[in-house]
């Protein structure tokens, strides 16, 4: 197992792709603190389902887009190998009716909140760790009707790329995962077959993006095989073009 004896934090980790993500890790071997804001329940199914396996995990609730949350996140967390900055949310809203609470509320959490417990897990992370952040390809202008989204991911690709020069001399690698559109809950209520039918025909393999697919690349990233990577995005979009 690639991360044995290793200690990770996924953010948002209760369903979609951080669930994805907690999963695979702890299949590396990695003990996974499930982090998540509402959804106990859920949280929860992803610790059993871990154990399950044969690994080891626990829940810790926070919001990240709270400062003070994010102090009680790392209130029981004294070491870190490992930090995937999964949280966030997007929507798609049309430019003309996009106002300052819509604006902000997206900032705080995929901006603001991943920087912030970027910050707070470098104080607990060993030297030799990896920071995962996970963008999106919206970033890249993609997608209509998601100002505000694109540009927080791009935020967060220019920020991955900045903070990886900070940490490089502790050997800490830190890198984003910028996904197409891929199956989550999500996906599933907000889009129409037809929709769906057009997003899938954008990917070379004429397919829709599962969470495995994601949580695989994370997974490489989390491992020393990844160890000369540093400051990237990594585009996982089954082609798109």
């Amino acid at each position: 197992m690639q991360l044995e004896n290793k200690v990770a934090l996924v953010t948002g980790a209760s369903r979609g792709i951080g669930r994805a993500i907690a999963l695979r890790l702890a299949r590396e071997g990695a003990f996974v603190w499930v982090n998540y804001t509402h959804n106990e329940e859920a949280a929860r199914e992803v610790v059993t389902q871990i154990e399950a396996a044969g690994g080891h995990a626990q829940t810790v609730k926070a919001d990240v887009s709270d400062l003070a949350q994010i102090e009680t996140l790392f209130a029981g967390i004294d070491s870190l190998d490992i930090l995937v900055n999964n949280a966030g949310f997007g929507d798609f809203v049309e430019f003309d009716k996009i106002d300052a609470a819509h604006f902000d509320g997206m900032f705080n959490l995929n901006v603001r909140g991943l920087f912030f417990v970027t910050q707070a897990a470098l104080r607990v992370m060993r030297d030799g760790g990896r920071i995962v952040n996970i963008s999106s390809i919206a970033s890249r202008g993609f997608s209509g009707s998601a100002a505000v989204y694109a540009a927080t991911k791009a935020a967060v690709n220019a920020f991955t790329s900045a903070i990886s020069k900070d940490v490089g001399g502790r050997g800490i690698t830190v890198n984003a995962v910028s996904p197409g559109p891929i199956k989550t809950e999500l996906y599933d209520t907000a889009f129409d077959d037809e929709a769906k039918k057009r997003m899938a025909s954008n990917s070379v393999f004429n397919r829709i993006g599962e969470t495995d697919d994601v949580a695989d690349v994370v997974a490489f990233l989390c491992s020393d095989a990844s160890r000369w990577i540093t400051g990237r995005e990594i585009l996982a979009d089954g082609g798109v073009v």
